[in-house]
């Protein structure tokens, strides 16, 4: 469970294509 480095890129990719 790493969240110090999986919740930023994931709203980056997911706020990209949006």
């Amino acid at each position: 469970m790493d969240q110090s480095g999986m919740e930023i890129p994931v709203t980056l990719i997911i706020k990209a294509p949006n």
